[in-house]
């Protein structure tokens, strides 16, 4: 199924991550899965929230560089094996 994943780019500093997620409590917008990748200088925060397009606008507005866009997304099995299992599926195995 295709759901919409908000990319957040944010510096790599104290207090960062809680700024986003604080803002995104604070407009009651619930956070269902979260993804950091950061270098020294910058973080790269992939979000799936219920309101994506909400989360972005609140995001831009107080600076951050957001984006939303349409990613794929499958279930995968809580048992040893089970991403192999479904990467399997989708090669065609």
């Amino acid at each position: 199924m295709s759901i919409k994943q908000l990319t957040v780019f944010v510096e790599n500093k104290q207090g960062s991550l809680h700024e986003i997620t604080d803002t995104l409590a604070k407009a009651n917008i619930n956070l269902r899965s979260m993804c950091v990748a950061d270098t020294s200088n910058y973080g790269i925060v992939r979000i799936i929230a219920d309101e994506p397009e909400k989360a972005k606008s609140l995001l831009d507005s107080e600076g951050h560089a957001a984006n939303v866009r349409l990613i794929n997304a499958f279930a995968v099995p809580d048992q040893p094996g089970g991403l192999a299992k479904v990467l399997n599926l989708l090669e065609g195995r």
